[in-house]
């Protein structure tokens, strides 16, 4: 299970960010080579895939709904999957205050 789920306050709410000096320092989360984004990741099927592939790659995925982000905290912790951090709310505004500009090298 990711260290995520132990260290952030509301984590499973998806509004953890709210909390956070912003834009975010992403050091906190581990040595990774790139940063990328899924806006709208549903269930969680493609960003979890494609974090399973691309270890060397932080994973962070933007869900409005509640439901898509309950599955999505089930399925990591039912996983070995380490390097994704599900966020829920507006992408609009998230995308404003949680990224430093140019920080984020793939969004899908």
């Amino acid at each position: 299970m990711a260290v995520f789920f132990e260290t952030i306050s509301r984590f499973e709410i998806g509004d953890w960010w709210k909390e956070e000096e912003l834009p975010l320092d992403f050091k906190r989360f581990g040595e990774y080579e790139k940063i990328a984004l899924e806006v709208g990741f549903g269930f969680g099927e493609f960003l979890l895939a494609t974090a399973e592939k691309e270890k060397e790659t932080l994973f962070f995925g933007i869900e409005k709904y509640g439901e898509g982000l309950k599955k999505i905290v089930d399925k990591l912790r039912n996983s070995r999957i380490n390097n994704v951090i599900p966020l829920c709310g507006d992408a609009y505004v998230i995308l404003q205050v949680l990224f430093a500009e140019n920080v984020l090298e793939k969004i899908y």
